[in-house]
């Protein structure tokens, strides 16, 4: 995720249209949470939100750069999370599903929850 991808104003991030099935940018609602998340990365890295700011040994033997790019499909901390509250069997992705799955049972309407989760059709 990059910075230019956040609009903190308007409390909108931004899939950009090459990231996104539909080959169109996307809008995602930010709530008060996932701002105050936003904000302590301020200051970080000039490009990249989310970074590392530790050095580690890669695979090879050589050192990582002190702050780099975290990379999206780094899920050692996902994994360890399952493994922790003793849940097998669940991928990142399916938190999108029961997000939507919250919402219909919230009443929203399935023209309101395309729009908002980005899908062509439902």
């Amino acid at each position: 995720l990059e910075w230019q991808q956040i609009d903190m104003q308007r409390r909108v991030a931004w899939i950009n249209p090459e990231e996104s099935k539909s080959n169109r940018a996307i809008g995602v609602a930010l709530n008060d949470t996932a701002c105050r998340v936003l904000k302590k990365q301020i200051g970080n890295h000039h490009r990249w939100v989310f970074v590392y700011k530790e050095s580690c040994t890669k695979p090879d033997g050589t050192k990582a750069p002190t702050v780099r790019k975290m990379r999206y499909d780094a899920n050692t901390a996902w994994k360890a999370a399952l493994r922790r509250a003793g849940i097998d069997d669940f991928r990142f992705h399916d938190l999108r599903h029961t997000w939507a799955s919250w919402l219909v049972q919230a009443g929203v309407p399935l023209s309101v929850l395309q729009e908002m989760g980005g899908w062509e059709s439902i």
